[in-house]
């Protein structure tokens, strides 16, 4: 996660990277990514999902986004 310092008392935390895509079966799934939590799965307006758990083979996607971007942290 990176930190912004707003003042000299306030700390605001953002994800790495905004607004990613990965395309499983057709489907476009848009997320943030942020390394200490994960993805953020967003609907297409941009919003977050209500359901932040999709299915076995989006996560099998998205490990390979991971990889394609370096950013695998096992």
């Amino acid at each position: 996660m990176k930190s912004v310092y707003w003042d000299k008392n306030t700390i605001i935390s953002m994800p790495e990277c905004l607004n990613q895509q990965i395309v499983f079966n057709g489907r476009v799934w848009s997320f943030d990514y942020c390394r200490r939590l994960g993805p953020l799965w967003l609907k297409k307006n941009g919003s977050e999902r209500r359901c932040q758990n999709p299915k076995k083979a989006v996560w099998e996607a998205f490990q390979q986004w991971l990889i394609e971007h370096e950013l695998n942290t096992n």
